[in-house]
């Protein structure tokens, strides 16, 4: 239908007039508006499936705690990635991993963020776009808590995957720290080149 010019969300409301438990259809109206940037209309469908489904929670509370991670809503955020954990407990998903991680970065509590991150670049993919960001995540971590060296070795995958100014910097700063000041200089003036 959504081929006919017909809203995403209108064929699901549809659904859920016939079937008004229906958890696809509340997810993929949720879904939707959280790609169109309204979280907030997101969570109050999320909010409403919550109340009358039963079936696919963990896929609920992982969008819920997205979108409040994408109003930059962390703290609220937190809590749900681990309900999703705690309901994943069949079926593991590396994103869950990864969003958590990102948003104990976010909070600044660098060794959280490390632990769940290390989990993700454990069980995830180098494809897959976020395996590079979670490599440098982990480094700036490290890089926080002054432990330079592993940092470095971070860095230096995330460089390999994606030679990002970001990732790079980082990697100079830590080489700066540890006395390499000379190291750092070379890299960020090849980085220039």
């Amino acid at each position: 239908l959504s081929y006919l010019g017909i809203k995403t969300e209108k064929c699901f409301e549809k659904v859920i007039e016939l079937d008004n438990s229906n958890s696809y259809a509340y997810y993929n109206i949720a879904l939707s508006y959280a790609k169109e940037d309204k979280e907030e209309k997101a969570i109050e469908i999320i909010d409403k499936a919550l109340q009358v489904c039963t079936d696919d929670l963990d896929d609920f509370y992982r969008l819920k705690a997205t979108c409040y991670s994408g109003l930059e809503r962390f703290e609220e955020a937190l809590p749900l990635f681990h309900k999703t954990l705690l309901l994943e407990e069949s079926s593991y998903d590396e994103n869950t991993h990864y969003n958590l991680g990102y948003t104990y970065y976010m909070l600044q509590k660098w060794e959280s963020a490390i632990i769940y991150l290390n989990d993700y670049v454990e069980n995830g993919k180098e494809e897959d776009g976020n395996f590079a960001d979670a490599l440098f995540y982990i480094g700036t971590s490290y890089y926080q808590l002054k432990e330079y060296e592993k940092s470095i070795t971070y860095f230096d995958r995330a460089i390999k995957i994606k030679p990002y100014y970001t990732y790079i910097f980082n990697k100079a700063a830590s080489l700066s720290k540890i006395g390499k000041q000379q190291d750092a200089l070379k890299l960020i003036d090849s980085t220039i080149e």
